[in-house]
């Protein structure tokens, strides 16, 4: 005590409001980071159980589903495999099998679409002259999108020991060839964002030949090797954010 005042009882009256407002931020914070935890698992979950916006292939009409339970069929005739969803769920990109048993690449909006065909199967004549050969069959899980949804990757089977990646726009614009390749996926983000890797084919400059995955611009410009192997790329590294110049 001193002068009549007890110092401790003021002190703990001002202390325990500050103690209780610590314990409830840190109450709040686990809440939130918990919730957080358990949304990102079910999200996860979703994604690789095709739960939410899909689309899917069956008795080879094309569907579209919001939720992984409701369906829209998209188109009909039973000939067609193969769907890709765009990256914001307006389109689907599918092969579709021709009477005379070629491979077709179509694309279709999903809200009041119409099928439209960006790429027949191209053909050439045989050595005898009447019979026509494919020059390329599109490849079955070849199709991929690019990050903005205006481009569309596929996969041919160009030469004996590799195929083609080739590209169009979403309304059959700029078809073009990239590069010689096959496995082709789009990166979705980070600094490579809309960049391609591929498999291919080479050769060492003496000795046998190999099939690594390697990285290239959407224009084909070579980036460099990311690995030997799908289970040794480096998916971390790739996708980190970082802004990088490239040299034109």
């Amino acid at each position: 005590m001193h002068n009549g005042k007890n110092y401790g009882v003021a002190e703990n009256k001002k202390r325990t409001p500050f103690g209780a407002n610590t314990m409830r931020r840190k109450m709040v914070y686990w809440v939130v980071t918990i919730l957080f935890g358990i949304s990102g698992l079910f999200y996860e979950c979703a994604i690789a159980f095709g739960v939410g916006p899909n689309a899917l292939a069956e008795k080879g009409n094309i569907y579209y589903s919001e939720d992984g339970v409701n369906k829209i069929q998209l188109t009909k005739g039973g000939a067609d495999r193969e769907p890709v969803l765009s990256p914001d769920g307006s389109c689907v990109a599918f092969i579709r099998k021709t009477k005379d048993k070629k491979d077709e690449l179509w694309f279709i909006k999903i809200k009041g679409g119409k099928s439209k065909l960006l790429v027949k199967e191209i053909t050439y004549p045989s050595k005898g002259g009447s019979e026509k050969k494919p020059l390329y069959r599109i490849v079955t899980d070849g199709i991929r999108f690019s990050p903005d949804g205006k481009t569309i990757y596929f996969v041919t089977r160009d030469y004996e020991t590799d195929g083609g990646i080739h590209a169009i726009g979403i309304h059959g614009e700029n078809q073009r060839f990239i590069v010689a390749g096959r496995e082709v996926k789009v990166v979705e983000r980070g600094r490579y964002k809309g960049d391609l890797l591929l498999v291919q084919h080479r050769y060492f400059v003496a000795g046998p030949s190999y099939d690594w995955v390697w990285l290239y611009t959407s224009s084909g410009k070579e980036i460099g090797p990311m690995a030997e192997d799908w289970d040794d790329v480096d998916w971390e590294n790739l996708n980190f954010e970082e802004t990088i110049v490239r040299k034109k």
